[in-house]
C-alpha cells in the first residue's frame, strides 16, 4: 500500500493478497497453516540434507518462518524498496513461491544454524 498510488488498486492488490496467498493464517486454527509449513522443510531436504537433519533431530518446527510467510520478509528488510521487489516477486509467481524463498532464506543462514549448537 505504501507503493502503490492508486488506493483502489492498492486495497484490491490487499483483497488478492488475503485471498489467494495468505487465507490460510486467517483460519480460526493453525492446523492447515502448519501442515503447509512442513512443505518448508521438505524443501529444505531436497536441497540440504545437512541442515535438514540438524533441524529435525532439534526438533525445530518450521514456524520458525511464520513471519516471514505474513509480511513476506517485509519486516526483516531494511529498505522498502527490497520489500517492494520481494512483494512483486511473490505476486507474479504462484502462491507457495513464497515457501521457497522462506527455504532459500534458511540455506543462507545454514551456518548461523549449525554454529547455535
Amino acid at each position: 500500500m505504501l507503493v502503490v498510488e492508486d488506493d483502489h488498486i492498492a486495497f484490491a492488490l490487499a483483497e488478492v493478497i488475503c485471498r489467494d496467498f495468505i487465507s490460510d493464517f486467517m483460519n480460526c486454527d493453525f492446523e492447515v497453516v502448519g501442515k503447509a509449513m512442513r512443505m518448508l522443510l521438505v524443501i529444505i531436504k531436497s536441497s540440504d540434507s545437512t541442515l535438514h537433519r540438524f533441524l529435525t533431530d532439534a526438533h525445530v518446527e518450521p514456524y520458525f518462518a511464520t513471519s516471514w510467510l505474513l509480511t513476506w520478509f517485509a519486516h526483516d528488510l531494511a529498505l522498502i524498496s527490497d520489500a517492494a521487489r520481494v512483494y512483486d516477486a511473490v505476486l507474479c509467481a504462484h502462491p507457495l513461491f513464497c515457501y521457497y524463498i522462506c527455504a532459500a532464506v534458511s540455506l543462507y543462514l545454514k551456518a548461523s544454524c549449525l554454529t547455535i549448537v
